[in-house]
């Protein structure tokens, strides 16, 4: 059965670079608010990390994010897991020219 949910973003967030929604409705977005992008989810809202430029997020259960940079520098960590309700940041290299994130609550894959 399919669920449908209507959700309105304010326009004074910024501009909605990336999305992710989990089956229970929860969801996490990355927005662009001019030089800073920002990751907020129904009840919360932080700063992303420093130099991201092309964010991916996924959901990987409520209360708990991935954010990745699918560009990064030789070294340079390029992706995160949040849990913004606990202000927690674990964060660990991916690699570089990723083409997508799958996620669910105990796995990340990158292609």
């Amino acid at each position: 059965m399919i669920r449908e949910t209507v959700t309105s973003f304010d326009p004074g967030w910024g501009e909605l670079i990336d999305l992710d929604v989990l089956d229970s409705g929860d969801w996490a977005g990355v927005f662009r608010d001019g030089p800073n992008l920002f990751v907020r989810t129904a009840t919360s809202k932080s700063v992303a990390p420093d130099g991201i430029r092309f964010p991916i997020i996924r959901c990987l259960e409520p209360g708990r994010i991935a954010l990745v940079d699918t560009r990064t520098l030789e070294g340079r960590t390029n992706a995160w897991l949040l849990c913004p309700q606990r202000n927690e940041i674990v964060e660990f290299f991916a690699g570089d020219g990723i083409q997508d994130v799958l996620a669910k609550s105990d796995t990340i894959v990158v292609t």
